[in-house]
């Protein structure tokens, strides 16, 4: 993420927007802040679809030609998807397009959710630290974090630092700490056939 150089307020807490500004090394980072010019780019974008499809045309027409080609665009397969261009949105066309843009100030938690331990972190935990979405029970635990999609409960006894998801048709049981390193599991379902679990 980056920063957006504001211009004027236009209405109370809403900038017009210069531009954008992408990574910048620290001391620029800094100046930024000093400045009083510059907020932080969340990356939350609201337009009108047929705007967006506009733009999206003008200045990402092989994107607008491929979403043209596909025979639903209610269910696009994984194949389908792969074809498309990947590029974000700020790059295709926020920083390229001629239309008014407009920055407002926002002074809100935020997070990207980035990994499993962020997501336990963020969920309400009981007084030792466990955290659940669905069904689940603890005894004698702490700090695990269960995510059940079933309507079955789900009980973990003498257990720390888990962590447990459990769908209608598999269930994963690992360390909360290797949370960066469930990716190889994907991995491993896919070297061995079971991409139905995916």
């Amino acid at each position: 993420y980056g920063y957006i150089n504001i211009g004027p307020e236009i209405a109370p807490g809403v900038h017009s927007v210069k531009r954008f500004e992408e990574k910048p090394d620290r001391a620029r980072a800094e100046r930024f802040l000093i400045s009083g010019d510059y907020l932080w780019n969340g990356g939350i974008f609201l337009f009108r679809l047929e705007r967006m499809e506009q733009e999206i045309a003008e200045h990402a027409s092989d994107i607008a030609a491929a979403i043209q080609a596909l025979p639903d665009p209610e269910r696009v397969s994984a194949e389908e998807y792969a074809r498309i261009r990947s590029i974000s949105i700020d790059y295709a066309v926020m920083e390229k397009t001629s239309a008014p843009l407009f920055s407002v100030v926002g002074d809100f938690g935020w997070s990207d959710i980035g990994s499993w331990a962020t997501y336990h972190e963020l969920l309400p935990q009981d007084s030792e630290g466990n955290a659940a979405r669905g069904p689940a029970h603890f005894i004698e635990s702490r700090g695990n974090l269960v995510i059940n999609l079933t309507s079955r409960p789900i009980f973990v006894f003498r257990k720390n630092g888990q962590f447990i998801v459990a769908t209608e048709d598999a269930i994963l049981a690992a360390d909360l700490a290797d949370h960066q390193e469930i990716r190889r599991i994907t991995e491993w379902l896919e070297q061995k056939g079971f991409t139905h679990l995916l």
